[in-house]
C-alpha cells in the first residue's frame, strides 16, 4: 500500500490509486463504477457509513450535521427502530466527526440531495 500508515485518507486515495491504474492498463475498474449524481453519492455513502437506501444516508448525514448531545435523540440511520444514542451505530457515525466540521456535512446534505417528500394524506371522498 502506497500510503499505508495515514489512516482514512489512505485508505479511500490507495483504493482510487489502485482503481485508476487498473482502468489504465486493462481498461475498466476492478471495482465496478457508481452511477453519477445522487445515485452515485447514495451507493458510495450506503458503503463507508454501512447503511442502504437514500433515507438511511440522508439520515446519518444529518445526525453528522449536528452535535451529538442533539444527534443522539435522532431515530438511528440503521433501522434498528432506536434512537442513536441508544444504538451502537453511534461509535461508526462518531469515526466520521472528525474528517469534517457539522456545517460541511449540512451544506452538503442541502447542496446534494433532494429531499424525500412525505407522502400527502389521501382525502376521503364523502
Amino acid at each position: 500500500m502506497l500510503l499505508a500508515g495515514c489512516g482514512w485518507y489512505g485508505a479511500y486515495v490507495d483504493g482510487f490509486l489502485y482503481a485508476v491504474t487498473h482502468r489504465i492498463e486493462y481498461g475498466n475498474f476492478p471495482y465496478g463504477e457508481l452511477a453519477h449524481g445522487e445515485q452515485g453519492l447514495v451507493d458510495d455513502y450506503g458503503e463507508m457509513l454501512g447503511v442502504t437506501g437514500k433515507l438511511a444516508v440522508m439520515r446519518a448525514l444529518q445526525a453528522l450535521g449536528k452535535r451529538k448531545r442533539e444527534a443522539n435523540k435522532l431515530s438511528c440511520p440503521c433501522g434498528c427502530c432506536l434512537r442513536l444514542g441508544r444504538c451502537d451505530y453511534r461509535f461508526v457515525l462518531n469515526r466520521f466527526r472528525n474528517i469534517e466540521r457539522r456545517r460541511w456535512f449540512r451544506q452538503h446534505l442541502k447542496e446534494a440531495f433532494v429531499p424525500i417528500k412525505k407522502p400527502k394524506p389521501a382525502k376521503h371522498k364523502k
